[in-house]
């Protein structure tokens, strides 16, 4: 009891827990703060996904009407109404056919719209039916053997085709059999003419009917998004009548009466008992209309298990530290390091987290990923890594065969492979897993090690051990902060694929063999030369030219597809050392990814890159030459009264030679140095002279960095057209 009495023990225990408190109601804000983002976040991103939909549906809609309207006044549709009774044997024929193929022309194909699944059904002529790649000369035959239309028979569907006139209207959901085709469909329909809008049965004026069908799965799946994971449903609506929804019976649908809204409305609803997130979107085009209903339970069921976890740490939280505090207060002097060392558990943990930081080290080394050579440095000793001047080399090993599909199987041996390798080399390489299917080895030898003979042993114990070869590509040597060069060489050496006369070992490829031959014959260092000038020269627009005409010319097209991809490769490296050269950062990242795809696109990436880095050394040129410019022009409005102000003495000042600060000025001003010294200094003894009537023009001459009276009248009747004592009189 004695020791709460003590007034050090108490106040490093209110130190302790005021210090505690702080994180505590950093979190506890957190939460409600998270609450209220992540809410707004599912609103957001539902509204978006919404508005996104209904932008397609109204332009695809729109494509639709144009090409009915074209439809209505074809002069073939035209022509076939015309003429009588049709068989196959009839020369009228020729007319259906052509009818035909121009139907083709007003079909559409997207992930809404099926091109198979639009018909325009024409009355008279035995009632043909044209469709795309199809025609019916007789419409019962096409209905009875081809065609289902929900539950209709051919009587009720031709009647509800004619009976009325449809004006671009959409009708609710329903199941469509065609030829070997059935699923469930949203009705689009046109009658025609399309000119007007007549109401009731009046059909002598309609020749036909143009009906698209809206796959309802396809629409309904672009509308939900991500709804489905938070138990939400989607409703399409046209003139607040319900044509689809997601989770209901297409057989059974409930009337559902929503007027269109005009605008977007994001509300809370009671639906089903439950609190609701109801949004409801209109079409900026048609009385479409979208709705969203997600459950807020839902959402604030995962918000209110994050509580009850933000809860729980905070009592343990609280009750650790305090603890922690009464242990800390009561041995104040005992250092945190001790508390730790005597902790087994907790150094198991830091020793796995520091193979984790070794593992993320190499991939940032192999990569180039550092911001700078001092972050790279400055990082080796805290993971645990030890790197000499020598230099290294990457090795790298490419497990599974071209072609060959990773099992699970090989997934799960994937540790012990990387395992035997690490155990089969010397313990100063190193072993890195880049992915599931390729290792890089990290490796310096002696002058005397013969590292073709290492690499076979170890591929025959590949061999032996699991019954396959790795592929195994060689970088050449490098010092560890330059290593990724060595990367990107094992890469290209690996993906280099031999053709009959390469004379190569299929499993152990070195650069130095592939580079060797034909790709500097094409890719020569004149051609890098030329590169890197252009690149410096900072004119995008013809560095870009240049490497379409290095991408599509004759010298390229006649390389082997090993070849090409390695010259690609090369433009890669050469870009690396551009960018570590002028300091410039470069997402290697994004041409990493699309290394990996078709040359076309990885091609396409490198252009992007060397005219990324093109355009940023203009600028940064532009920029210090405007900074220059204007710190001269500075220190000459600050200076010139000087009489000893000239080019040398700018020149000394600025650092750079006087001829280049003569041509500098000349370009950057538009006028040589002397004349707009001279202009500066006798606009300055014009000020004087204006402003002090007493003033001799000897005294204005001195004042404006002039020694000799002379100079200063001709340098004053030059730039001003007569003598001073002519002005002053004036």
């Amino acid at each position: 009891m004695n020791i709460l009495r003590d007034k050090n023990f108490k106040k490093f225990m209110i130190s302790y827990i005021l210090i505690l408190s702080i994180p505590l109601f950093i979190t506890i804000y957190s939460y409600f703060h998270a609450t209220e983002i992540i809410e707004r976040n599912v609103t957001q991103a539902n509204v978006f996904n919404l508005e996104n939909f209904r932008d397609t549906m109204d332009n695809r809609v729109a494509q639709i009407d144009r090409a009915v309207f074209d439809l209505t006044t074809n002069e073939i549709f035209l022509r076939i109404l015309q003429l009588p009774f049709m068989s196959y044997n009839s020369p009228n024929m020729y007319w259906f056919r052509v009818a035909r193929d121009d139907f083709n022309r007003f079909s559409f194909s997207s992930s809404m719209v099926d091109e198979e699944r639009s018909f325009l059904f024409i009355r008279g002529n035995n009632n043909v039916v044209y469709g795309r790649n199809f025609f019916s000369s007789n419409f019962q035959q096409f209905y009875s053997n081809h065609f289902q239309f929900g539950d209709k028979t051919s009587e009720e569907f031709w009647d509800f085709l004619f009976s009325y006139r449809y004006f671009s209207n959409f009708m609710p959901i329903v199941h469509v059999n065609f030829l070997n085709y059935s699923g469930y469909y949203i009705p689009y329909i046109f009658s025609l003419p399309a000119t007007t809008r007549i109401t009731g049965t009046d059909t002598e004026r309609v020749w036909g009917t143009m009906v698209y069908l809206f796959n309802a799965q396809e629409l309904l799946y672009l509308m939900a998004g991500s709804l489905d994971a938070y138990g939400g449903q989607t409703f399409l609506l046209y003139d607040g009548k319900l044509l689809a929804s997601t989770g209901t019976m297409y057989e059974d649908f409930a009337e559902f009466n929503i007027s269109t809204p005009r605008d977007i409305i994001i509300e809370e609803v009671v639906w089903n008992g439950n609190d609701t997130l109801a949004i409801h979107i209109p079409s900026n085009y048609n009385q479409l209309s979208f709705l969203t209903l997600l459950p807020l339970d839902v959402i604030r069921a995962d918000m209110n298990r994050l509580r009850n976890v933000v809860v729980t740490l905070f009592i343990i939280a609280l009750l650790v530290g305090l603890s922690i505090s009464v242990a800390l207060s009561y041995r104040n002097t005992l250092p945190v390091t001790h508390l730790l060392s005597s902790n087994t558990a907790l150094q198991k943990q830091l020793k796995e987290q520091r193979h984790s930081m070794q593992a993320l080290y190499l991939n940032k080394l192999l990569k180039n990923d550092f911001a700078s050579v001092k972050d790279l440095k400055s990082s080796i000793s805290h993971v645990g890594l030890a790197f000499d001047q020598s230099d290294y080399r990457v090795i790298l090993f490419r497990i599974l065969p071209e072609g060959f599909i990773a099992s699970g199987t090989h997934l799960q041996d994937w540790d012990v492979y990387q395992a035997f390798l690490q155990n089969s080399i010397a313990p100063e390489h190193k072993v890195h897993a880049l992915n599931h299917n390729e290792l890089a080895v990290i490796a310096t030898f002696k002058p005397d090690d013969n590292i073709e003979e290492i690499i076979n042993i170890i591929q025959e114990e590949f061999n032996r051990q699991f019954g396959f070869i790795p592929t195994c590509g060689v970088g050449e040597e490098y010092s560890y902060i330059e290593i990724h060069y060595s990367m990107q060489e094992a890469l290209a050496a690996a993906d280099y694929v031999t053709d009959s006369t390469s004379g190569l070992n299929s499993h152990i490829v070195w650069y130095r063999d592939i580079t060797s031959g034909d790709i500097f014959e094409v890719f020569g260092k004149d051609q890098e030369q030329m590169l890197l000038n252009l690149v410096r020269q900072g004119d995008g627009d013809a560095l870009g030219t240049h490497m379409d005409g290095l991408y599509t010319g004759a010298p390229y097209r006649g390389l082997s597809a090993g070849v090409k991809r390695l010259y690609l490769a090369h433009l890669h490296t050469v870009l690396m050392r551009i960018g570590a050269d002028t300091k410039i950062d470069i997402n290697f990242k994004l041409l990493e990814m699309r290394a990996t795809e078709k040359r076309d696109n990885y091609f396409a990436a490198l252009k992007e890159s060397y005219v990324q880095l093109c355009n940023q050394l203009r600028k940064a040129k532009k920029g210090r030459k405007q900074q220059l410019k204007e710190s001269i022009l500075a220190y000459i409005n600050a200076h010139y009264c000087n009489s000893g102000l000239n080019v040398a003495m700018l020149a000394s000042h600025f650092n750079v030679a006087e001829n280049y600060f003569s041509q500098f000025f000349s370009e950057q001003v538009g006028e040589p140095f002397s004349r707009y010294l001279e202009r500066v200094r006798i606009e300055h003894a014009v000020k004087l002279l204006t402003e002090d009537a007493s003033l001799t023009i000897n005294e204005a001459a001195m004042k404006s960095g002039y020694n000799s009276t002379n100079t200063f009248r001709n340098a004053f009747k030059r730039v001003m057209g007569t003598i001073p004592s002519d002005y002053v009189n004036v």
